[in-house]
C-alpha cells in the first residue's frame, strides 16, 4: 500500500525504466489526485493539487488516469504492483473528496480505477466503479492545452462516431 493523504503524493522507483514523453524514466511521483508523473525538482516544489482544470493538466507532463479531487485518507487503498512487463498504480474504493460522506450505511461513493505503465511503452487503464463527478483523464506533455486542428463537429474516423 502506498501511504496517501488527501492532496498527498509519494515517489516511487521501478527497477526497469518505463518510456515517458521520449524519456526512459524509473523515479515517479503518484498523486492522491489520479496522475503519475516524472519526479523531478519541479514535482517536489510546485502545487502539484492545484485547482483541477485543462490548463494544470497539461501545465506539466503526466498520465491523469482520474484527475479529479480524490481523498484516499477517507477510505479505500492506493498500491503499486511492479510486475515482469509493467507497473499497474490501482485505486481501490478511493472516495472523491466532495462526496466522501454522503451514502447511507453499506453505500459507497467511491473509485477503483488501475493504470498499468508497460515497459515496452503502452499504457492502458481500467475502471471498475467511478463516482468521482468531474475528471480529466489523457497524457499531457507539458507544453500547454492543445488548440485543436479543426472543430470537433467536423471530424469523422471511419468507424466512429464523433462525441459532442
Amino acid at each position: 500500500m502506498l501511504p496517501l493523504a488527501d492532496d498527498g503524493t509519494v515517489q516511487f522507483t521501478s527497477t526497469v525504466p518505463v518510456p515517458f514523453f521520449g524519456r526512459l524514466i524509473s523515479n515517479f511521483v503518484l498523486s492522491a489526485n489520479g496522475f503519475i508523473a516524472q519526479a523531478t525538482q519541479q514535482y517536489l516544489t510546485d502545487d502539484l493539487n492545484s485547482t483541477i482544470s485543462l490548463e494544470s493538466h497539461f501545465a506539466m507532463p503526466r498520465i491523469s488516469f482520474l484527475y479529479s479531487d480524490l481523498d484516499p485518507r477517507s477510505g479505500g487503498e492506493v498500491w503499486a504492483r511492479f510486475m515482469d512487463d509493467r507497473i499497474a498504480i490501482t485505486f481501490e474504493n478511493v472516495p472523491s473528496y466532495d462526496n466522501s460522506a454522503l451514502g447511507r450505511p453499506g453505500q459507497t461513493f467511491a473509485n477503483t480505477v488501475q493504470c498499468e505503465l508497460f515497459y515496452g511503452g503502452q499504457i492502458r487503464f481500467t475502471y471498475l466503479d467511478l463516482t468521482a463527478e468531474r475528471a480529466i483523464v489523457g497524457l499531457s506533455d507539458g507544453n500547454g492545452v492543445p488548440l485543436p486542428q479543426q472543430p470537433i463537429e467536423d471530424m469523422h474516423i471511419e468507424g466512429f462516431l464523433p462525441v459532442i
